[in-house]
């Protein structure tokens, strides 16, 4: 299983370390080993790195932060398998407490998961192949 570091979550989302930092702090995602310590670095999951992406877009596209929070949450908490089978069924967003389908509307402001999900498979894919 592929980790990715608050660096990674850097440079996918343009978000500060600060930031990412402050989420966690927060609660609003737990990496997967808690990154509590001296010299201990945050590490986070596939699924919570596409949570992540995805949550940047959506506060970027002006969501309230409460709302941020809970699909922050819901697709973090999701499994990599659970997330695929998701996106198989069509393009789908996530907001608030739910999944749900998005339009075919182009000028939609909001990032569909789908976009989130492949934007950090490239990364990972890049990252296996530059190693």
């Amino acid at each position: 299983m592929r980790l990715y570091t608050t660096g990674d979550l850097v440079r996918l989302t343009g978000l500060t370390s600060v930031t990412i930092n402050n989420w966690c702090g927060e609660g609003w995602v737990t990496p997967v080993n808690n990154g509590r310590g001296t010299g201990t670095h945050r590490v986070f999951n596939f699924a919570q790195t596409v949570a992540v992406v995805y949550a940047q877009q959506l506060r970027k596209n002006g969501m309230r932060g409460s709302l941020v929070r809970q699909t922050l949450d819901l697709v973090a908490n999701s499994s990599e398998i659970a997330l695929e089978s998701r996106l198989e069924e069509g393009k789908v967003g996530a907001f608030g407490n739910q999944f749900f389908p998005l339009s075919d509307d182009p000028s939609s402001a909001w990032m569909d998961l789908g976009t989130a999900y492949r934007k950090v498979d490239q990364y990972k894919r890049d990252s296996v192949g530059a190693s």
